[in-house]
């Protein structure tokens, strides 16, 4: 499945590269992430 297709069926998608998670910067991009997530509703 895509993140198009699993968004039509009413999933909430983010997509995390990664690129994203070496080490120099995974720190801030997991906390970025949480934020995301938690932007979304509300709680983790």
């Amino acid at each position: 499945m895509n993140s198009q297709l699993l968004t039509e069926i009413g999933w909430k998608v983010l997509t995390v590269w990664e690129c994203e998670l070496k080490k120099k910067v995974r720190d801030d991009r997991l906390a970025k992430l949480e934020q995301e997530i938690k932007g979304q509703n509300g709680e983790v």
